[in-house]
């Protein structure tokens, strides 16, 4: 029993350090769909600026999806309704124009938001590389260094965290 317990405790705190800083582990309590989120970050910088680039990890229906959500403040209303993309600090790109951006008014300004789904190639890119710029339709926002540092330690933390 002496033995039984001590692996319980060795289990339990195997578990607690396998689970990173930087992200959120939640279930959803109507649909059981369980969540995993890096830290919401907010970033600050002239406009047009990044409020937000967060990891995202859902398990529903025995599937997990990895992906990102981001939105982007802008002063002025862009023309037209697609296109997610980034540069990474290698001078690599990700450009995704099919991806449909929701705008909607955010106090003074214009909000532009977007959800994306990464493939394993994608994924690889986000758990190596830092981002430096990102462009929401035709609005771009630079990440300062140490922000993107951050997000990516977060990213790696939530591509390894299990359910």
């Amino acid at each position: 029993m002496k033995y039984l317990y001590l692996l319980l405790l060795f289990s339990s705190f195997s578990f607690a350090q396998m689970q990173c800083e930087g992200v959120d582990i939640k279930v959803d309590d109507f649909t059981s769909e369980k969540v995993i989120k890096t830290k919401s970050r907010g970033y600050d910088a002239p406009n047009p600026h990044l409020s937000i680039l967060q990891g995202v990890k859902i398990k529903a229906n025995n599937e997990i999806v990895t992906g990102l959500q981001i939105k982007l403040l802008s002063d002025s209303l862009p023309k037209g309704d697609y296109g997610v993309y980034f540069i990474f600090e290698d001078g690599s790109k990700l450009m995704r124009e099919s991806i449909k951006v929701d705008k909607s008014v955010a106090g003074r300004y214009y909000s532009l938001s977007a959800i994306m789904d990464l493939n394993d190639s994608e994924l690889k890119q986000f758990e190596t590389l830092k981002v430096s710029k990102i462009r929401v339709i035709n609005e771009d926002a630079e990440i300062d260094s140490s922000e993107a540092k951050d997000f990516l330690s977060d990213f790696k933390c939530l591509v390894q965290t299990n359910f």
